[in-house]
């Protein structure tokens, strides 16, 4: 989740006033640009850059794997937590800094809780589906991987955009045929760029999202000044039907900042 260092709710920012920083405190950094949130990424240094297709898909697969992001505790047994995605914050969560009037965006307080701002804790099993926290093979935590705000991919570390070809618009089953085919087709503005369709889906080919929560595919027939598109993954915090680690959404154009999209930066290793 990256944060800028003032309250933008939904008024257009002039990027060059924030640094972008990964911190509990702080709402997530939304109306940017696919093209400036490249640009906020690379201002952190040579080795920093906005996260690619292929890293959100490696990550993904590894909280897939990691039973602490079930709510059963056992991997491909019930659902996955959604994050924040249910259009509601906890009555406090303005009062206690958490939320700006008029938002449903989230900080995540200092970090300690998982269900921060949700209204939903722990202890409340059943239902209690939007904690926030993931938690890696490795033990390290990652923050709104789904909820809160989707996030622009790099598709292939290069900056493009991307065509696809597809019939209906509509939110599918990523292992659905239609979901499928789009992916297959998919078609990158620079020549030299890769994309694999196995960065979208989880390892585990018998899971879906109407059964474990891993998100779904949304896809549009929409021309003109929204295509050719950005991908952004994870969901927002009205996304309850669509939301998971797996999310992705294949309709924005980036040209515009839209007020549930932000963007995270990672590291070269």
């Amino acid at each position: 989740m990256t944060v800028n260092d003032g309250v933008n709710g939904g008024v257009q920012l002039d990027p060059s006033l924030y640094v972008p920083q990964s911190r509990p405190a702080g709402i997530p950094w939304v109306m940017i640009t696919y093209a400036n949130a490249q640009s906020e990424c690379a201002s952190l240094g040579s080795d920093y850059h906005l996260v690619t297709a292929q890293e959100w898909g490696a990550m993904a697969r590894n909280l897939e794997i990691t039973p602490a992001n079930w709510k059963s505790n056992t991997v491909g047994s019930g659902l996955m937590y959604s994050g924040h995605s249910d259009s509601e914050i906890s009555g406090t969560a303005v009062a206690d800094g958490y939320a700006v009037n008029g938002s449903l965006l989230l900080s995540a307080g200092d970090g300690s809780n998982g269900f921060i701002g949700t209204g939903q804790s722990e202890s409340a099993r059943l239902g209690a589906e939007q904690r926030r926290r993931f938690v890696l093979s490795n033990g390290d935590h990652v923050w709104d991987v789904s909820g809160n705000a989707r996030e622009y991919n790099d598709i292939d570390g290069l900056g493009s955009t991307l065509q696809y070809t597809h019939g209906v618009e509509a939110a599918f089953e990523l292992f659905s045929a239609a979901a499928q085919s789009a992916l297959e087709s998919v078609r990158l503005s620079a020549p030299a760029g890769v994309f694999s369709p196995n960065w979208m889906y989880p390892a585990n080919s018998n899971l879906s999202h109407s059964e474990n929560g891993i998100g779904s595919l949304s896809l549009t027939t929409a021309s003109g000044a929204r295509s050719p598109y950005v991908m952004t993954r994870g969901s927002h915090a009205s996304g309850a039907g669509h939301a998971g680690i797996f999310a992705a959404d294949l309709v924005s154009g980036g040209i515009n900042g839209e007020t549930n999209i932000g963007f995270r930066c990672t590291k070269s290793l």
